[in-house]
């Protein structure tokens, strides 16, 4: 009995990862740049002037404060489209988008991935390697750290 408990135990993690799989059949990638432009601003001058104790001669200087000269920020966007075939064999097309900045969007491999499923995206597991250190001669020091990444993928 203790055996029998102990295998559906085991086995239950299986049946809900598997219930929570999906497929991505096709994925693309668009990148993209827009322009955040600041105008600037003329600041805002005060003049002062003095005159001579004869009266013949006045001299002004004018300082200006708070000027900002025109500038342009870009903006680099990214876009991924994907297929997917979801746990009750309906096909899908979804997208994630970077900025912003707080979020993650991956190209992935086709293939079959451990899924979170919500009522208007899924998030996709996925695993990413870090950067690896190297040494002064192009010898591996050390491999980058592998993690676990959930990335949120919106119904279209």
């Amino acid at each position: 009995m203790k055996l029998a408990v102990l295998i559906v135990l085991c086995a239950l993690p299986v049946l809900a990862q598997s219930s929570n799989t999906v497929e991505v059949l096709s994925a693309s990638t668009k990148h993209w740049t827009t322009y955040w432009n600041n105008p600037g601003s003329a600041g805002t001058a005060n003049t002062n002037c003095t005159t001579s104790s004869d009266g013949t001669n006045t001299n002004c200087t004018t300082t200006t404060t708070g000027a900002r000269a025109a500038s342009s920020t870009p903006i680099n966007h990214t876009q991924v489209d994907i297929r997917v075939k979801m746990p009750d064999g309906n096909e899908v097309v979804m997208q994630c988008h970077f900025p912003p900045i707080w979020a993650s969007c991956v190209e992935p491999q086709l293939g079959t991935y451990q899924a979170k499923i919500d009522k208007h995206h899924i998030q996709i597991l996925f695993q990413t390697q870090g950067r690896p250190d190297y040494n002064k001669d192009g010898t591996i020091k050390k491999q980058g750290k592998v993690k676990d990444e959930w990335v949120k993928y919106s119904f279209e």
